[in-house]
């Protein structure tokens, strides 16, 4: 099948959140499985700075709405990078420190019909376009208004996250080349301005979400963020993602202090955990370590965690968090820290290699994401033997299950309202668990042997693109 993935981000090339590591995983994964999968990116300063990449077109043009644009097209292994230097020759994705880029509509509404316009040119016409969030969501709509750009091909919409809807005023619609009767409630129309995401739904074929659970979230609740009743008529499958166990691998990774894999557990956590200690400068590694990894954000439960942590230090873990995000967040978490010194260790910004080490020293996993469509950290943190604790929601609730005393099957701890006592309460019985050498053993044997690959995904996804069953929304 030849399969055309066009996305925002995606490793090696630009990343700005696990919406990369998906579509890298996935289009990688296509090829392994026979299929003839390519990639389509926008050219950002940084692909341009950091990959060889190579000039195969240059000169080429495409309208939206009554504006022309010139662009060339770069490519390196399989991928193919639409470069017009005003719209992507800038340091950030979709925005900078004074926010998100104001003609962010623009951008990607040319990438989209740069895309289809590159795809005729190279005369290679997919059986699929497969897109990802509001960022490349006019890709079915162009597909819908000009048969020209394949009269048999099929789009599906993947959504990461429902929450970003790409909204713009009315006044977008020039710039974004639709037409005045789009600008209606069962077209482009979203509360009375319009939405990138929405064109997505209504004009693909098919629309997925990274979890069962999500996918019920965004139909059945307010996670729908409005856009629930259309997602609902429309159909949304959940398919799990996946990770690679070729890069998420603690019997291989040369970042952490020392290799261990399932039946060597104990020794490596041990080393490897008073090695996170010494270079944290953190007290007593015989005490229990809760790793936090991520965006310091509201979705994500951060929050919670700062208003949380003197009690959860009083209850005798050690805290070790990496990540950058809500000021506020991060002011807060910082102050507890100088509050309690090799307790707690707050680490700003990203750093790859203290991450696999947190992932192989800590011996708790956190993750109280208020909603979280499926989540990649709990999943490494497993493989690496760190116990998850999680909040019941999206791809959290669909990869972990709770340890209970009464049977043996569990691979970590989940509780279910978004508060400090919740928290608190979940983190009680991963203690009592912890104390209890037999059982702890059993927890990590149980985490290290789950497996969340991306085969079983893929054979999902290519069912989807081989189904005829369109729900038309137009």
């Amino acid at each position: 099948m030849r399969i055309a993935m066009v996305a925002p981000e995606a490793v090696p090339y630009a990343k700005t959140g696990g919406l990369a590591d998906v579509v890298g995983a996935l289009q990688r994964g296509m090829n392994i499985k026979g299929h003839d999968c390519s990639m389509f990116l926008p050219c950002y300063e940084r692909i341009q700075n950091n990959h060889d990449i190579k000039q195969i077109l240059s000169g080429l043009r495409v309208n939206v709405g009554d504006r022309t644009y010139y662009y060339n097209v770069f490519s390196l292994d399989g991928a193919y990078f639409i470069a017009n230097d005003f719209f992507f020759n800038r340091s950030g994705l979709y925005g900078d420190s004074r926010g998100d880029f104001p003609d962010n509509a623009e951008r990607f509404a040319f990438f989209c019909k740069a895309v289809l316009q590159t795809q005729s040119t190279l005369g290679i016409v997919p059986e699929i376009y497969h897109v990802h969030d509001w960022q490349t969501g006019l890709l079915p709509f162009y597909l819908d208004q000009d048969s020209s750009y394949g009269h048999d091909t099929r789009s599906v919409l993947t959504i990461h996250n429902a929450g970003y809807q790409g909204v713009f005023p009315p006044s977008a619609m020039t710039s974004i080349g639709a037409s005045k009767e789009h600008f209606r409630i069962d077209s482009l129309e979203f509360n009375g301005n319009i939405s990138l995401l929405k064109a997505g739904i209504v004009y693909s074929d098919s629309v997925t979400t990274v979890s069962p659970t999500y996918a019920r979230e965004i139909t059945e609740t307010s996670l729908g963020y409005g856009l629930e009743g259309l997602l609902s008529a429309k159909g949304v499958k959940g398919i799990l993602n996946g990770i690679d166990y070729d890069l998420w691998d603690p019997s291989t990774d040369t970042s952490i202090h020392i290799n261990y894999d399932v039946g060597k557990r104990s020794k490596g956590k041990s080393a490897c955990k008073k090695h996170l200690c010494k270079i944290l400068d953190m007290n007593d590694p015989a005490l229990p370590v809760i790793g936090v990894i991520g965006r310091f954000s509201w979705q994500k439960g951060y929050d919670i965690i700062a208003g949380s942590l003197t009690k959860i230090i009083s209850m005798g873990f050690n805290v070790v968090i990496l990540g950058s995000g809500d000021l506020e967040i991060e002011r807060s978490l910082r102050d507890i820290a100088v509050k309690f010194p090799g307790r707690v260790s707050v680490n700003i910004g990203f750093n790859d290699a203290l991450a696999r080490n947190i992932y192989a020293g800590s011996d708790l996993f956190l993750m109280p994401s208020r909603y979280e469509p499926c989540g990649l950290a709990q999943m490494i943190a497993m493989s690496y033997g760190s116990i998850p604790v999680v909040r019941h929601t999206g791809g959290l609730a669909d990869t972990i299950k709770d340890h209970r005393p009464s049977r043996s099957s569990g691979t970590g701890f989940i509780f279910r309202k978004d508060d400090s006592i919740s928290l608190l309460r979940c983190l009680g019985r991963a203690l009592k668990a912890y104390n209890d050498r037999t059982v702890w053993q059993r927890l990590t044997k149980n985490s290290m042997m789950k497996r969340f690959t991306w085969d079983y995904a893929i054979d999902q996804y290519i069912d989807v693109y081989s189904s005829e069953n369109r729900v038309s929304m137009n």
